[in-house]
């Protein structure tokens, strides 16, 4: 994928389409992009096969806006990224969420502030406006699940589970920069 996503910056540089400076962010934008198509297209595989579709739906629906505003661990390579991702669909799909589905229970949003890995380089405009438009997300979220409840469980079940496992995909992202910067300070102080 990141070979497709140099390319197409590079095209996208010859003709002049983007600035020099801007091709490394070019090509992590197109790159989240194409894994986001493959993304999708194997859960879409994976809900038929499994006869999962609402569950797989809902889940990897919640769980892809939301994490889109709250950033979270970065997998290092696109493969490993989608491997983690299909497993984590297929545990909550198929293991975890069927036992929810058993107990009765509310939920409720845990507001966290967005947390970006490095690369992104993320201004902190851009950071407060994805803090506002996670709210947005988690507030559409909340009322889906209380009017669907009722009539269709398994909204509630799914998409609460998306959005904790945003929140510890967020966690294990602020685990993982504080040993980096413990790393960093180790290495400079040697």
């Amino acid at each position: 994928m990141h070979r497709i996503a140099k390319s197409l910056s590079e095209y996208s540089l010859a003709k002049h389409w983007i600035n020099p400076d801007d091709q490394e962010w070019c090509i992590y934008a197109i790159e989240t992009k194409l894994l986001s198509i493959v993304f999708f297209f194997a859960m879409a595989v994976l809900a038929l096969i499994l006869n999962a579709i609402p569950q797989t739906s809902i889940f990897t629906l919640t769980f892809y806006n939301l994490r889109r505003r709250i950033g979270g661990y970065h997998a290092p390579h696109a493969w490993v990224c989608l491997l983690i991702s299909i497993c984590v669909t297929f545990c909550i799909t198929h293991l975890i969420g069927p036992a929810l589905e058993q107990i009765p229970y509310g939920t409720t949003a845990m507001v966290k502030k967005p947390v970006y890995p490095p690369q992104t380089q993320f201004n902190n405009a851009v950071v407060a406006a994805n803090n506002r438009r996670k709210n947005v997300i988690l507030f559409i979220i909340a009322i889906v699940q209380f009017v669907c409840f009722r009539f269709y469980p398994y909204v509630l079940v799914y998409s609460f589970l998306a959005v904790l496992t945003g929140l510890i995909s967020v966690y294990i992202e602020l685990f993982r920069q504080m040993i980096m910067e413990g790393y960093d300070e180790k290495v400079r102080i040697s």
